[in-house]
């Protein structure tokens, strides 16, 4: 802690004297055909000598270029398939200039300008357990549908196993399925897949970006041990009204989307539904008693260049038979459904280098396993979700920071399948704050280090350090990154039958809360701008978990114990 806090003091304090002798310039990048953000657009600044100042447009298409000397500028935006934007600004000292970029689709090429960002997509790039997805990388893998899905992609990433036939489950280096948090525009949403694994709960034809953190994330995710999948929805077309339909012999799709006020506020509306059960037995010669569907919407409004606003909103369900009657066994079905919504409201202050965000969302995830009208298990877990995260800039550097608020509730009736775990409707609350500087150091190092403080339930106070560090050399990168994390509810399975999915939630049976360590150390060469190559290493311990204990006699029940293990690869 005592390293940590100089360096915030110098990126908060030392905003107010550097904006009075200098200038900034920030903005969007959007698409001008569309209205969508672009990301990844290098914004370069020339001054009279020569000099360049450059970055990259974040998942927001927010750009922003700090303690500029006052004078003339060339501003150039660039990105691969668009024109080359150009403007020439006179700066003045304590200036904040906003600027919006709407880049033309073209077929020029890229100036010799080149700004180099973290936040690429392609399977070689990975960055200490951090990787960029793009629709372009879904639609590379082969999928039993027309738009591809975001789960296959997932389940070919090194380290990611799909396990189960009936419901889709990913173990992410070692981390159990619910050890793994899945955010979609900020909601939690508890289970992010469908069933039998083919489809995620959210389409690929709304995707704008997926991060898949394998280990080593960053002070702004908190409250799992394993991984991180933070998805982002793309806005409505703010231009013209476009619709899209798709049958296929596994699923349906319908989308509509268009402006509400035009290149102010958009809409998007995208629902799919199975049609497994009816038509997909046909081809693959055996009964597929599967249902399931989604219905994903988002309103975007941009209010002006400081403020925009948006909200989503998440059903889904699925449903299907874990064994066939035909075969001998009585048949037992499975049920569940995902229910979020979320507001986002993105800020950024005239006069301060600064980007906000205010998140506020909801969910819910309820599941049964049995006879529809007389299940024999059942399980919720619902609650809200409310942070705050905010960016200070300063030249090369920066400071994220923020602070949140969590309070899930469970219930759950298991009939007497956990027999040392009492299970009753309860709601525990972590709240808790974060503060992460990222600094040049010379030498082309660039440090990330982070503490998040967080108050989770009645368990106590605890801090997760965290550091992250990137060596970039020419054609070579060399990162590495460590942490230590707490999860404050774990999801519980009966591990005896392989097909279940049936998960429930409550807080640590074993006392005390899951822990994990995380060591990443990555490798990345890129011999050409047409190759690319990288090697990583991590190593995660996990302690305080709990598992089924296993007999050598057939029950219908069993007991839990506490396990730890580790895993590397």
């Amino acid at each position: 802690m005592r390293f940590v806090v100089p360096w915030i003091l110098a990126g908060m304090l030392g905003i107010v004297p550097a904006a009075a002798q200098t200038a900034t310039v920030r903005g969007f990048v959007t698409d001008a055909t569309d209205g969508q953000t672009l990301q990844g657009v290098n914004v370069a600044l020339a001054d009279g000598a020569g000099r360049l100042f450059g970055t990259v447009s974040d998942n927001d298409g927010f750009f922003i270029l700090t303690r500029l000397a006052p004078g003339r500028y060339v501003l150039r935006a660039s990105f691969i398939g668009f024109e080359t934007a150009r403007d020439t600004l006179d700066l003045t000292a304590g200036a904040a200039v906003a600027v919006t970029l709407a880049l033309r689709p073209g077929e020029a090429a890229l100036d010799e300008v080149v700004v180099e960002g973290e936040r690429e997509g392609g399977a070689a790039r990975i960055t200490a357990g951090v990787q960029s997805i793009r629709p372009r990388d879904v639609a590379l893998i082969p999928a039993p549908d027309v738009s591809g899905d975001l789960v296959n992609y997932l389940s070919a990433l090194p380290g990611v196993v799909a396990v189960g036939d009936r419901g889709g489950q990913l173990f992410v280096r070692g981390g159990e399925p619910a050890h793994n948090l899945t955010l979609l525009d900020g909601m939690y949403v508890y289970q992010p897949f469908h069933i039998l694994g083919f489809y995620s709960a959210f389409s690929a034809d709304v995707l704008r970006s997926a991060d898949v953190y394998a280990g080593g994330f960053g002070s702004k995710f908190s409250g799992r041990i394993s991984s991180v999948l933070d998805v982002q929805t793309r806005n409505g077309n703010k231009k013209a009204f476009r619709r899209a339909v798709s049958l296929a012999p596994f699923v349906n799709m319908a989308r509509l989307e268009g402006p509400l006020v035009r290149d102010r506020i958009s809409f998007l509306v995208n629902a799919r539904a199975s049609t497994i059960e009816r038509f997909a037995a046909k081809y693959v010669d055996q009964p597929l008693p599967y249902t399931f569907g989604d219905l994903f919407g988002k309103v975007h409004a941009v209010i002006n260049e400081n403020h925009q606003v948006s909200l989503s909103v998440l059903h889904t369900y699925d449903r299907g038979r874990l064994n066939n009657q035909a075969a001998g066994g009585t048949p037992e079905e499975i049920r569940w459904t995902n229910t979020a919504y979320g507001f986002r409201y993105l800020i950024v202050p005239r006069s301060l280098p600064i980007l906000a965000e205010v998140l506020f969302s909801g969910s819910r995830l309820e599941t049964e396993l049995g006879p529809r009208r007389a299940p024999t298990r059942t399980s919720a877990i619902s609650g809200f979700n409310t942070a705050v995260n905010i960016t200070n800039y300063a030249g090369r550097s920066r400071v994220d920071w923020g602070f949140f608020l969590r309070s899930p509730e469970l219930d759950a009736e298991l009939g007497g399948l956990f027999q040392n775990l009492d299970f009753s409707a309860d709601r525990s609350t972590n709240v808790g704050g974060y503060v992460e500087p990222d600094f040049f150091v010379g030498g082309g190092v660039r440090v990330r280090m982070g503490l998040v403080a967080q108050l989770l339930g009645n368990q106590g106070f605890f801090g997760e350090p965290r550091l992250r560090l990137i060596w970039r050399r020419g054609a070579h990168e060399v990162s590495a990154a460590a942490g230590s994390y707490h999860q404050e509810l774990v999801g519980l399975h009966d591990r005896r039958d392989a097909t279940n999915v049936f998960t429930a939630w409550a807080e640590s049976p074993a006392g005390h809360l899951p822990r994990a360590v995380h060591v990443l150390l990555g490798y990345r060469v890129t011999p050409a701008s047409w190759l690319e190559f990288s090697a990583e290493g991590y190593y995660k311990r996990l302690s305080n978990l709990s598992i089924s204990a296993w007999t050598a006699f057939p029950r219908f029940t069993t007991r839990l114990q506490e396990a730890s293990g580790r895993v590397g690869g």
